[in-house]
């Protein structure tokens, strides 16, 4: 067996280690009281509290958003020299409503904006059949908001789901 050849710096050079501090306490600092400050009964109450408020406002607040992408949409309709752009503007704006929807637990909405972010993300052109099918994802988005489906939204929501499921294999 031949010897792997040495380093030539071996010996010849400092070599410091530093240690990364992965212990909670030396991320957000010594001077915190977990158990007070952190983890304790009343912070958590806090936390569980801007959580509901967040989920309770959910639909109220971000149907703007669904209506803004169905004004998008319209313009990818007049103007068909920027479809291409609109699209990525309308990806964008479904990528941080699905971020939003998945957190607070609608995966009903979340699952209808992932469909929508990945079909409108992946052309390369936009067909009217695909501006159908957007719109379709648009139409689904506006019933879940109107009727304030929660979770996977239950038998209506499958029933959604289903039936855009349908419309994108026929123009897929």
């Amino acid at each position: 067996m031949e010897e792997a050849p040495k380093n030539p710096l071996y010996l010849k050079t400092k070599t410091q280690v530093y240690e990364a501090d992965t212990k909670l306490h030396g991320k957000i600092g010594k001077h915190i009281d977990l158990r007070q400050d952190v983890f304790s009964i009343s912070k958590l109450a806090e936390c569980q509290q801007l959580i509901d408020d967040a989920v309770s406002v959910f639909f109220k607040e971000n149907l703007p958003n669904i209506e803004q992408m169905g004004v998008l949409l319209d313009r990818m309709k007049q103007e068909t020299v920027l479809r291409k752009e609109l699209a990525k503007e309308l990806s964008q704006m479904a990528m941080s409503l699905k971020s939003q929807s998945e957190t607070l637990g609608f995966v009903l909405v979340s699952n209808l904006i992932n469909s929508l972010y990945r079909y409108s993300s992946s052309r390369k052109d936009f067909t009217e059949a695909n501006l159908t099918v957007i719109s379709k994802h648009l139409e689904t988005l506006k019933v879940a908001f109107h009727n304030n489906l929660q979770g996977d939204g239950g038998a209506t929501g499958k029933e959604l789901m289903k039936s855009l499921e349908q419309l994108i294999a026929k123009f897929s």
